[in-house]
């Protein structure tokens, strides 16, 4: 008996540090270390779109993140991609000023030449450093979506009851043989 009682509190007390995790209201960064984005499967009742997500973080770093509820997230991204564009502005009106243009807008030839081609390959580290953050944006935006549904998906079957009527037909023996007899199936899942 003592035995049996243990193990019973040992399985409530796992059930219960099992439900702990899983609360209303958690961040991302805890999400995370419960949820695989590559385990993700769809379902009808998901908040978030990837895809859609995905697509408003192309267009706007950082967007899809905001729009899954984690802004501190999109703003981060938000800000380095604008830091991005404001040292693409500085490299490139620099290049400008270090190179001859004439009034065709032709270079001719170059002010401070060492200057220009430094210029240059800022621009073009900066340029390499968008990109790979925009793509970086797109990808965490879509992983941050999944990992939220997966979310979603469990505080609803953690919280939600299941009800299902239906009707059925069963054949009841009567005093003449089988007869069928209408009614209604109730299933409910908690």
């Amino acid at each position: 008996m003592k035995r049996l009682v243990s193990i019973l509190a040992v399985l409530t007390m796992t059930a219960t540090m099992l439900s702990a995790q899983i609360v209303p209201g958690m961040k991302y960064n805890q999400l995370k270390q419960n949820y695989n984005p590559k385990e993700y499967i769809h379902t009808a009742n998901d908040p978030y779109s990837p895809g859609w997500i995905g697509v408003g973080s192309f267009f706007i770093p950082g967007l899809g993140q905001a729009l899954c509820g984690e802004v501190g997230r999109g703003l981060a991204f938000f800000g380095g991609s604008t830091a991005l564009g404001i040292g693409a502005y500085v490299c490139s009106f620099n290049m400008i000023a270090n190179t001859n243009i004439d009034q065709n807008g032709k270079v001719t030839g170059f002010k401070n030449e060492a200057a220009a081609k430094g210029w240059t390959a800022g621009l073009l580290a900066i340029g390499a450093a968008g990109l790979a953050l925009d793509i970086w944006s797109i990808v965490d935006a879509v992983n941050v979506a999944k990992v939220k549904n997966m979310y979603n998906q469990d505080l609803l079957s953690k919280h939600a009851m299941q009800m299902q009527v239906r009707p059925s037909v069963d054949l009841v023996q009567t005093a003449n043989g089988f007869q069928p007899a209408p009614g209604l199936t109730f299933a409910m899942q908690f």
